[in-house]
């Protein structure tokens, strides 16, 4: 339980193997974290949130050079709802072996309504168009 709701532990592991023949990962991705089934993660794309729920993107950026084709292969259920608390850590053969940590964490949470002021534009506020691309020079 965190602040009052229930929440269930996820582990996950991705891998990225590079090439049909490739036997160890390129980079593996292990997520480690507790997540609010009953609350939304705010969705910050256009895929449906099923979809969006599942392992299904490259680890970093994807190498297109190399012309790989990526095969994803899931099993279990997949961490869905807010993430409370959460452990990212990245592993790549890439650059020189580097791992990557990121780690966050929910520290207050309210489930008052928002005041509505935080809707409103602010006063002196100017629109600016954005300029075309052929504007740019």
């Amino acid at each position: 339980m965190f602040f009052g709701h229930p929440a269930r532990h996820y582990v996950t592991t991705a891998k990225e193997f590079v090439g049909p023949s490739a036997v160890a990962p390129e980079a593996e991705e292990n997520i480690d974290g507790w997540y609010f089934p009953d609350i939304r993660e705010p969705n910050t794309n256009c895929l449906p949130d099923d979809l969006a729920a599942q392992p299904s993107a490259w680890i970093g950026v994807p190498d297109l050079v190399r012309n790989t084709t990526p095969v994803f292969q899931h099993s279990g259920p997949s961490a869905t709802g807010l993430a409370v608390e959460e452990t990212r850590t990245v592993h790549s053969k890439e650059v020189r072996g580097t791992t990557i940590t990121v780690y966050h964490k929910v520290v207050e949470l309210s489930e008052s309504p928002l005041d509505p002021s935080l809707f409103l534009v602010p006063k002196g506020f100017t629109r600016i168009e954005r300029p075309r691309m052929h504007e740019l020079k």
